[in-house]
């Protein structure tokens, strides 16, 4: 389901900073990623590929971590997503999405948008393990795909301590997912904790309100076999994330944008209010 990337000319006809995608110029690589969301923003699968693409002064590919994917009911009716394909819920972890590229000679760990200080802080950290599962997957031409966590990077969830955990590894040229059960024998190899897992969807109803109501959790990432994912994050997460409230208050919802928060509370309203916040959203960054 996902398009071959080779170089940066593979991806720059199918976006434009109009829809709130770029191709960031940092040096010794480049990054292709979004800076605000509108209707056209991943209106195609390479344009979903945009969420922290990297290439080397040349061009090439060099690491593709998480394709963009959405809140359950986002984009269509939950009952709509493949519950009776193969898939895996696992948890949502709230930290920093991370993940290895080679620049200047050495590997580096990069958030979405390049070398960062949430990126510096999990380099300091990563364990000899993390290190060689990055340099063996690398090797066979793929990006794993960690989250940080940590009490000096807090969001919202507190943890004891700082810890890479590993949630998925791609194929660099085709975007193709290594299996859970793959992923979880490299880990093993490697003493490199993997994200947990919990049951398969079996009562779709069940699921969502049993979610929702988590506390303690950020929410849950479903992971289809075609590569597909959506996630569905816990009422308590988003209400102490401010995704709910002072909805009455336009500066409120004004630092929901810019802030990237919308997709977090438009799964929790009603239909109608939803239209009138991404429009709103939408409005907001067409103007900038």
């Amino acid at each position: 389901m996902f398009e071959k990337i080779e170089t940066v000319q593979d991806v720059l006809p199918h976006i434009s900073f109009e829809n709130g995608i770029s191709v960031s110029d940092r040096g010794d690589y480049s990054v292709a990623n979004y800076h605000f969301t509108n209707d056209g923003t991943f209106n195609n699968m390479v344009a979903r590929e945009c969420r922290g693409l990297k290439f080397d002064p040349d061009g090439k590919l060099i690491a593709r971590p998480f394709h963009k994917f959405f809140n359950l009911g986002e984009k269509r009716p939950p009952e709509d997503e493949a519950w009776d394909e193969a898939h895996v819920v696992m948890d949502k972890l709230d930290g920093s999405m991370v993940h290895p590229c080679p620049v200047a000679g050495q590997v580096r760990l990069m958030t979405r948008g390049g070398i960062s200080p949430q990126a510096e802080a999990a380099e300091k950290v990563a364990s000899a393990g993390v290190w060689a599962i990055c340099a063996d997957l690398m090797a066979a031409g793929m990006t794993p795909v960690f989250e940080f966590t940590s009490p000096d990077h807090r969001i919202v969830l507190e943890y004891a301590k700082p810890d890479l955990t590993l949630l998925a590894a791609r194929d660099i040229l085709t975007g193709a997912y290594l299996s859970h059960g793959e992923l979880t024998k490299v880990a093993a190899r490697h003493d490199v904790p993997v994200v947990k897992t919990f049951d398969a969807v079996t009562d779709l109803k069940r699921f969502v309100t049993d979610a929702r109501a988590l506390e303690g959790l950020e929410g849950y990432v479903v992971a289809f076999a075609s590569g597909e994912r959506v996630k569905l994050k816990a009422d308590a997460y988003a209400l102490r994330h401010k995704a709910l409230s002072g909805l009455a208050h336009e500066k409120n919802v004004l630092a929901m944008v810019v802030t990237d928060a919308v997709d977090d509370v438009v799964p929790l309203l009603s239909e109608e209010a939803a239209g009138r916040l991404r429009a709103y959203a939408d409005g907001v960054n067409r103007g900038l």
